[in-house]
């Protein structure tokens, strides 16, 4: 869980919410089944606003099932299977909500070490599918026509990337980047949320589309000493059900951690 919290003059604070849980129970067959969520609030509030509150953007919560595939030959170790057998994707804002089936596919490589210094990139893919369950007349306080939003097939594609320096003596992660990458395609139109001018003023534009969304994270753990350090991310992109768009979103934060030898 992460957050921030923006405090000024003639507005309200402003908090943003990040926050991902999720529990698995392992089987005998290789396969662990559980449950996974994501909850994210506030991405595209910008001061002044006339009150505080947490306004979820984006929630997703899932039945989900993955397994890892080893071949460990060539420059690839194996792939991760990831499924959600059934996800729930819902915003306050609308509401918008969408029942969806979704398959995610790594290709786990290598990573490549130079003295403490190590590198990887794993590419995936993978389809969402499922159904728009509500259609709103209007979102974020425009009028939009949602009647031809019904089925939703996605193609998804992108790729995770880390490079780190190893602090070889304690066995720890002493500097990572760490970046994440989806594309999601589309089939079908559906809402998208964008910032731009109407009439020479900013505003916020819905619109019903089958462009492609974007999402990109990059964070930074600097760690000192074992249980403390220092992070920072950089979020751009847009998430479901209403994707709504993120020009760039910047955090600096302190990182405490511990973990229990059990």
């Amino acid at each position: 869980m992460s957050g921030t919290f923006l405090a000024g003059g003639n507005t309200k604070p402003i908090y943003i919410v990040d926050a991902k849980l999720g529990f698995y129970h392992y089987f005998d067959c290789g396969w662990r089944g559980g449950f996974t969520s994501a909850f994210v609030s506030n991405v595209g509030v910008d001061p002044p606003v006339d009150r505080s509150r947490v306004d979820p953007n984006s929630i997703k919560a899932a039945l989900n099932v993955s397994r890892s595939f080893g071949w460990n030959h060539g420059p690839a170790y194996g792939i991760i299977a990831d499924i959600d057998l059934v996800r729930g994707e819902f915003a306050r804002k609308g509401p918008a909500s969408n029942i969806v089936h979704g398959s995610v596919f790594t290709i786990v490589t290598r990573r490549p070490r130079y003295g403490s210094m190590f590198v990887g990139l794993d590419p995936l893919f993978g389809i969402d599918m499922g159904k728009n369950l509500n259609k709103p007349s209007t979102l974020l306080g425009t009028a939009i026509d949602l009647s031809r939003f019904d089925s939703i097939f996605r193609g998804v594609a992108g790729a995770s990337g880390v490079l780190g320096v190893t602090n070889l003596k304690e066995g720890t992660n002493y500097f990572t980047i760490e970046s994440t990458y989806r594309a999601r395609i589309p089939a079908t139109d559906e809402p998208f949320v964008r910032s731009g001018y109407v009439n020479g003023k900013h505003a916020t534009i819905p619109e019903l589309s089958s462009r492609v969304r974007h999402d990109l994270a990059v964070s930074v753990k600097w760690m000192p000493a074992k249980t403390w350090g220092l992070t920072a991310e950089f979020k751009h992109g847009a998430l479901p059900p209403l994707f709504q768009m993120v020009e760039g979103r910047a955090t600096i934060g302190v990182l405490l951690q511990m973990k229990q030898m059990r």
